[in-house]
């Protein structure tokens, strides 16, 4: 039974999704503010996360913030419900990693449909890992890197990676958020799978972002 955490501060609107979800045989979990819905979402792991942008003591975009930064939930589908829709609140769901956005009101169907698109994609995800000889490093059609760490898959952007640098039989990823990420895969395997008009070979043990390189050079980014 895949688990839903509901993240929601408007009281009727959470127990009427909870009983419409439990109705269709999903283990609900519920939580009315951001802080409560992140803590209940690192204890119970969910298969996909509902979640209200404006709420108390801490918003929607700080649990997506949060979600996907943490390499347990990093690559739980995150599905936004709000009355928002001004295009800079959408493009920036988007840019912090939201799957999609459902507008209040809507329709049951419309709910259940996105959870079911969702889930689905979730669960080739897991199907890449799970049949693939080498399963460390895949790249999804939206150009997410999904990276199999052991104990979770992390889901990261391309082009927030600013060099790749080898480390004995290790490869160690160096994020533009001072992040750095320890995969077993070789350079040689990073050329072939990475876009070469973004990433180059700058040394025998060095790949290099060329777009934040560029970034810097224009100033853009500050050091």
């Amino acid at each position: 039974m895949k688990k839903i955490l509901i993240i929601e501060d408007e009281r009727y609107l959470l127990e009427n999704i909870k009983t419409v979800l439990s109705k269709n045989n999903f283990e609900v979990y519920t939580a009315e503010n951001g802080l409560e819905g992140y803590q209940l979402a690192e204890k119970i792991i969910p298969d996909l996360i509902l979640c209200d942008i404006m709420m108390p003591v801490n918003d929607g975009y700080w649990v997506l913030e949060k979600v996907r930064s943490n390499p347990g939930l990093m690559i739980v589908p995150f599905v936004f419900l709000t009355a928002k829709v001004d295009r800079n609140d959408l493009r920036k769901g988007m840019e912090l990693g939201a799957d999609d956005y459902i507008t209040k009101p809507f329709k049951i169907s419309e709910l259940l449909k996105a959870i079911q698109v969702r889930l689905e994609k979730s669960d080739t995800y897991k199907t890449i890992f799970s049949t693939t000889e080498n399963p460390t490093v895949r790249i999804d059609k939206d150009n997410f890197l999904l990276l199999d760490i052991g104990k979770s898959i992390e889901r990261v952007k391309i082009n927030l990676i600013e060099c790749i640098i080898a480390d004995n039989v290790f490869t160690n990823l160096y994020m533009t958020d001072g992040k750095m990420i320890k995969i077993r895969k070789p350079l040689t395997e990073w050329e072939e799978l990475l876009p070469d008009k973004i990433f180059v070979r700058i040394h025998r043990a060095v790949i290099i972002n060329l777009d934040y390189v560029n970034k810097l050079k224009n100033g853009s980014i500050k050091q």
